[in-house]
């Protein structure tokens, strides 16, 4: 609807489900027959198109149309050589729309294993003309970093509480932690 303001009717939406395992989907690529209903499933599921990408050539990938590098990414960020692939898989996404880049470079720091600042001046290199998209990500990383070091005081602050023994519901007073959180880390403290 952002994209076609002046149009009343939305574009045709396609759902797409990837199967990125490390052997060929073994299976019907029609989803509905994977429903003990397929009717009843298409009525209320749509009708997704089921896409096996280890199946597929990266050349052929490479066809599809401002999707393929995306395709490609999702292909082989599982595999134990994609960091050394890193650089060419990133600078390939100079032809996908800016929300298409953004979720994948989220999606592939899942599964990297690389310092975070490593992988934005990566982005920065490859993707010269998206540095906005770099810093976007910077950000949200060293955010993320920040709660998760929020967190962590919280967590050593109530161990250390219950080392002393304090009272549970003081400590979860004190420290905003869940009822969960705090059996959670007892539970740790004992192993």
């Amino acid at each position: 609807a952002k994209q076609n303001p002046s149009n009343e009717r939305l574009p045709a939406i396609v759902s797409i489900i990837y199967h990125q395992g490390e052997k060929p989907w073994p299976y019907s690529l029609n989803i509905k027959d994977q429903f003990v209903d397929p009717a009843l499933a298409m009525e209320y599921f749509g009708n997704p198109l089921l896409i096996d990408l280890p199946a597929i050539s990266d050349e052929e990938l490479k066809k599809h149309h401002n999707i393929g590098p995306v395709e490609i990414i999702l292909k082989h960020v599982r595999q134990k050589d994609f960091e050394r692939k890193l650089r060419l898989m990133i600078s390939s996404l100079q032809t996908v729309d800016y929300n298409s880049k953004e979720i994948v470079l989220r999606y592939i720091l899942d599964f990297i294993d690389m310092p975070d600042r490593e992988f934005i001046k990566t982005i920065g290199e490859c993707l010269p003309e998206d540095m906005e998209l770099a810093m976007s990500l910077s950000e949200q990383l060293i955010q993320q970093g920040f709660q998760q070091g929020r967190m962590n005081e919280k967590f050593d602050m109530a161990k250390n509480m219950l080392a002393k023994g304090l009272d549970e519901r003081l400590i979860e007073e004190l420290t905003k932690l869940s009822k969960a959180e705090l059996s959670n880390l007892k539970e740790e403290t004992k192993h």
